[in-house]
């Protein structure tokens, strides 16, 4: 069983954000900030739990010059515990209202950005428990030498998880990975799927999109067997645990 670095399926990365196609250093397009006030009023009547202060948060976003200051803000208000559900829903709102108006491509294709980099960077500050030491487990078992240093390691690190008082045990961490391993099972049948329509279909993909398949394949694949190795392991910390061969900290 190795442990190779993941493509991560679980990660968002916030440099890999950019406004819509522009370079990272231009700004956004001019229309997106024009368009404040209908984007609060959408937020407001859509749904009440945006708040004043999540309005105050949009119309800070709205105003970055670039994505790079956009990355450092939301640094920034996460740090401050500012960035919110309701800033979330607040965007959305914007956007589907932007669409309704038939508003122009540049504004859509900037609230768009923005909505898919807020969500990640909200899902990615507020990941459940069992998701961020799986991410832990991936990231010491890949920096492993060998297979035993990997397992190991991985231990240790389910060990220091594992403390009592603590809401994440042993046991729900392992029924976390079986729901993670069947959303990852899913996907992959769904991708089969995908391609055994397109493939006899009268368009079959070009060479450049049957690569683009396998390496998703292979990331499926690879997380897969990442998870199937932790939840092996898992399993036998919660066997320690009953027999008594391992003491919880």
């Amino acid at each position: 069983m190795g442990f190779r670095s993941p493509k991560s399926v679980f990660q968002c990365r916030t440099e890999d954000f950019v406004f819509a196609d522009q370079n990272p250093e231009d700004p956004p397009p001019t229309e997106a900030n024009e368009s404040v006030q209908p984007i609060f009023e959408t937020a407001t009547i859509v749904d009440q739990n945006v708040t004043a202060e999540d309005l105050k948060v949009m119309d800070e976003l709205l105003l970055c010059k670039s994505s790079t200051e956009m990355v450092e803000k939301v640094q920034l208000l996460l740090g401050e515990e500012r960035l919110t559900k309701g800033v979330l829903d607040a965007f959305s709102a914007a956007l589907n209202r932007a669409k309704e108006r038939n508003e122009g491509p540049g504004v859509i294709a900037s609230l768009e950005a923005m909505c898919q980099f807020l969500n990640g960077a909200y899902t990615q500050a507020n990941k459940p428990p069992a998701l961020e030491l799986t991410e832990k487990l991936l990231s010491v078992m890949t920096e492993a030498t060998d297979e035993m240093a990997a397992c190991e390691a991985a231990l240790d690190t389910m060990s220091a998880a594992f403390v009592e008082g603590q809401p994440l045990t042993c046991e729900s961490f392992i029924a976390s990975l079986s729901e993670y391993m069947t959303k990852v099972s899913t996907q992959e049948k769904e991708l089969e799927a995908a391609f055994n329509i397109q493939k006899d279909s009268d368009s079959p993909w070009d060479e450049n999109q049957l690569k683009q398949f396998e390496d998703m394949r292979a990331q499926r694949t690879n997380a897969k067997d990442q998870l199937e190795g932790i939840f092996t392991l898992a399993q036998a910390y919660q066997q320690g645990l009953e027999d008594g061969s391992i003491v919880p900290q």
